[in-house]
């Protein structure tokens, strides 16, 4: 008997930039969290209607002519701190890589044949397995020394939630903990010294872009009271409240994750509204663009797109290309 149960629909945020943040709980979907704002990214995205972004104007009001903001250009960022996000969080997807022992392994269920209890894995989402942590030795042997992309049977393991079953899954990409970021240097811009000088150019450009946005979110307003607005903060809530529920085992301070997701839908209406203005259009980005983004965060282009979905790179993209163009006008 197969019972699955859906399980930890979670909001993606596009204001949230820090990709490199904490993963879910072992056996959670694969997700992404900004610990010091609590922002979430993960597979799953609630993208803002084509029909809202046609009319973002009618939403989003007061936000300043560029013309009228200023920069400083004294950066405030922790390299080390950074470089050590992205060790941490270094991302193996191509077709070579094997698993080992220490790696965090994002699984997709192909199939759950149960042989007692209620399976909380949903067939074709992917999940995230410390193999590191205390887990079932037959399913964590059955990993260990696959290749990225192998589908794998695994017959008689007990999962975490005490749930013992014979399971086919598709292996989609290892997290693995790195001492260096040697493997990027190859992708870095033409006339870059290495990763690490690259990032720390782009995380002092990237305060400045920052101190824009700060500006720019404390003149800008949105009407709360627009429809398109309500039906948007209301489903980016409610699948972030049912996503804490879970991840912090059913306790949520609801006035918090409000104000919390308040500020992030504003910084999302806020950045369609200045897209409208650049002619940024949704998705319709060049490679290179998407290269860089996903160099940011320590991802080969690859690994970006096996983690992340195509909706949430497109957003995430977006909101960098419009604080690009803001940083550009401020700095001519």
């Amino acid at each position: 008997m197969k019972n699955f149960k859906r399980i930890i629909p979670t909001v993606m945020i596009a204001s949230a930039l820090l990709l490199s943040g904490c993963s879910g709980k072992t056996g959670n979907k694969a997700t992404n969290m900004d610990e010091s704002t609590g922002e979430v990214i993960s597979q799953e995205l609630d993208q803002i209607k084509g029909d809202t972004i046609k009319n973002i104007k009618d939403i989003v009001k007061n936000a300043p002519s560029i013309s009228n903001l200023s920069i400083s250009d004294s950066a405030n960022f922790d390299l080390n701190s950074e470089l050590t996000k992205r060790k941490n969080n270094f991302v193996i997807c191509d077709s070579e890589s094997k698993v080992e022992g220490t790696d965090i392994v994002n699984v997709s269920f192909i199939e759950v044949s149960l042989s007692s209890g209620e399976s909380v894995y949903e067939i074709n989402v992917g999940y995230d397995f410390s193999l590191s942590s205390d887990l079932d030795s037959t399913f964590k042997n059955g990993l260990i020394g696959k290749n990225v992309g192998d589908k794998v049977t695994i017959e008689d393991c007990k999962l975490p939630g005490d749930v013992t079953a014979k399971v086919k899954v598709k292996i989609n990409y290892i997290t693995r903990k790195i001492e260096t970021l040697d493997s990027l240097n190859s992708l870095i811009p033409e006339g870059a010294e290495n990763y690490e000088k690259w990032l720390e150019d782009e995380l002092k450009k990237n305060a400045m872009i920052n101190d824009a946005w700060t500006q720019i979110l404390s003149q800008a307003t949105v009407d709360e009271s627009n429809a398109d607005y309500k039906e948007y903060f209301n489903r980016k809530y409610n699948n972030a409240h049912e996503y804490y529920l879970i991840y912090n085992n059913g306790e949520v301070d609801e006035a918090a994750l409000k104000e919390v997701i308040k500020n992030q839908v504003k910084k999302e209406f806020v950045a369609f509204y200045y897209a409208d203005e650049y002619d940024i259009e949704l998705g319709e980005y060049k490679d290179e663009e998407i290269k860089n983004i996903a160099l940011y965060y320590g991802y080969t282009v690859e690994a970006f797109e096996a983690k992340y979905s195509k909706e949430t790179i497109e957003s995430t993209i977006l909101v960098d290309l419009v604080g690009q163009k803001i940083y550009k006008d401020l700095t001519k």
